[in-house]
């Protein structure tokens, strides 16, 4: 697979391919890897999401854009970045709120 992007996310990085596929590694402190674990990952894998992803950024959470103009969101969540004000998401989780049933066109 094509690689389009890649985005470091300080103790993670990720890599978007053409098919819209995002693969992940490094470590997955708060569920950065968005695996739905918080362990280390010495080489990318696949993240788990239902749909082709057009765009994504990293910090110490993920947002990904698909092409179904939904948002995904994981990792710190201690502010709220997943959209739900919740805990740590170790996967990805659709936000919800004002986003549910628009379709996104950028983040």
């Amino acid at each position: 697979e094509r690689v389009v992007r890649v985005v470091a996310g300080g103790t993670s990085s990720y890599a978007l391919t053409v098919q819209g596929h995002l693969y992940a590694w490094g470590c997955s402190f708060d569920g950065r890897l968005g695996d739905g674990s918080d362990t280390l990952q010495s080489g990318p894998q696949r993240v788990p999401l239902p749909h082709r992803i057009v765009y994504m950024e990293a910090a110490d959470h993920v947002l990904v854009l698909t092409d179904q103009g939904e948002v995904y969101a994981w990792g710190h969540n201690s502010n709220g970045q997943a959209g739900d004000g919740g805990k740590v998401k170790l996967s990805p989780v659709q936000v919800g709120g004002p986003l549910v049933h628009r379709r996104v066109t950028q983040i």
